[in-house]
């Protein structure tokens, strides 16, 4: 059984396989019709994972200090899994939220970039501080659909990076603190007027690291570890 030395600092694992919850224990609700599918199975083979129909389903969590990534390291990782276009955003672009914790106050969002015509132009995490939005690191690289991709976003001092499938796609330097840890949403902005970011696909095995940059070589080829609560694969 593998065994996660960084376990302390996840702040959330989402397997999506048996069920909508987090292992670590915070409430995880799917709305508007997200639900689990086994439809195109997992990363890792038949199994499930949990679908979003594009048009407003989305899953929560309420806000916690763990989301508020501050200005240390981190890693936001998923498998995702995108069935077809996202309806275009209020700036005409069709993206699609992977996670966010977002508020008008202030927030983070890990996207599938897109723009007038497709989903799937590259990848990006920005923080929004109340009134303006900053990039915290991005890629233009082409994530194709109808496939299951692993998508990291990291940052180690100051170095961030973004990993697609088996390699970095890019890297860069950012030290925005990224201080406030506000409601979670997964598959879409439910908490945005006008830039929801409506996922139409399917996500896989999510987890949040708060404090540390993982070491990635290549893509996982098994569901992350849960250690004292492992959840079966469907």
């Amino acid at each position: 059984m593998a065994i996660d030395t960084s376990w302390a600092n996840v702040s959330l694992l989402c397997p999506f396989s048996v069920d909508a919850q987090d292992v670590k224990g915070k409430v995880v609700t799917p709305l508007n019709g997200a639900a689990l599918s086994s439809a195109v199975g997992t990363p890792f083979g038949a199994g499930s994972a949990m679908y979003f129909d594009g048009t407003n389903d989305y899953a929560t969590t309420p806000a916690h200090a763990d989301f508020a990534l501050g200005s240390g390291d981190f890693t936001i990782e998923a498998w995702v899994y995108i069935a077809a276009n996202s309806p275009a955003d209020g700036g005409g672009n069709k993206e699609a939220c992977i996670a966010a914790n977002y508020h008008s106050s202030g927030g983070w969002a890990f996207v599938i970039a897109g723009n007038g015509s497709t989903t799937g132009t590259g990848l990006y995490l920005s923080y929004w501080n109340g009134s303006s939005w900053t990039t915290i690191v991005s890629v233009t690289t082409t994530v194709s659909q109808g496939a299951w991709h692993y998508v990291m976003a990291k940052r180690v001092g100051t170095a961030t990076q973004i990993w697609l499938d088996a390699a970095s796609a890019t890297t860069g330097t950012n030290s925005t603190n990224m201080s406030l840890g506000q409601l979670m949403n997964f598959g879409g902005i439910s908490t945005h007027t006008s830039y929801q970011k409506w996922l139409n696909g399917y996500l896989s095995d999510l987890r949040i690291t708060k404090g540390v940059g993982r070491t990635v070589t290549a893509a996982p080829t098994a569901p992350f570890p849960a250690p004292n609560h492992q959840r079966a694969r469907l």
